[in-house]
Formats: structure tokens, C-alpha cells, sequence
């Protein structure tokens, strides 16, 4: 389930998160997806997450782009996964030469 919560502070909505992570899912070997902006926010919402609930385990934070080309992936499998050399967030360009 794709959930989206806004505010305009960061404590409501980890607490808001830690509240909804609590809750059991359908398969306990299917992590949670948290999607961040940055590595730094990752590790915060981690921390905070441990705060609340004793452990932070089992959660993935992707970055925007790299859970979108994932999610093309999973219902597009002829759609190729991106390179590892740009972690999927970056476009790529082919230009031709006319001569």
C-alpha cells in the first residue's frame, strides 16, 4: 500500500510512521519501504524508529527514483533494471551523429 502524510513537523510524522510500522504486515520476510530524500534522513528515521519500537530492522529506504524504477520493474519486467554505476537516479541521454 502506497500512503502518503505531510506536516510540517518531522517528530508528528515519525511518530506517525513508528505507529504504522507497529502494526503487523501480511509476510514478515517482506521489508518495510520508507521512501527519503537523503541518507542523513534514513539514518534519523532509523534512530527514531528504534526509539519507538526497540529496533529498527528490516526496513529499506530507497530514494525516490530508485523505488520508481523498481516499481517499473516489477510490472514491467522487459524494462531494463538501471545500471550500477548511476543507482538509477540518473536519466541517460544517447545522442547521434548526422554526418
Amino acid at each position: 500500500m502506497f500512503t502518503v502524510h505531510h506536516c510540517n513537523r518531522l517528530e508528528v510524522l515519525a511518530d506517525q510512521l513508528a505507529a504504522l510500522v507497529r502494526q503487523p504486515t501480511n509476510s514478515p520476510f517482506v521489508p518495510e519501504t520508507i521512501i527519503v530524500q537523503s541518507l542523513g534522513m534514513a539514518r534519523w528515521l532509523s534512530f527514531r524508529l528504534a526509539d519507538h519500537l526497540g529496533v529498527c530492522a528490516h526496513v529499506r529506504f530507497p530514494f525516490p527514483a530508485a523505488f520508481i524504477w523498481d516499481m517499473f520493474h516489477r510490472v514491467l519486467p522487459h524494462v531494463p533494471k538501471p545500471s550500477a554505476s548511476c543507482g538509477g537516479c540518473r536519466a541517460s541521454l544517447i545522442l547521434f551523429d548526422s554526418r
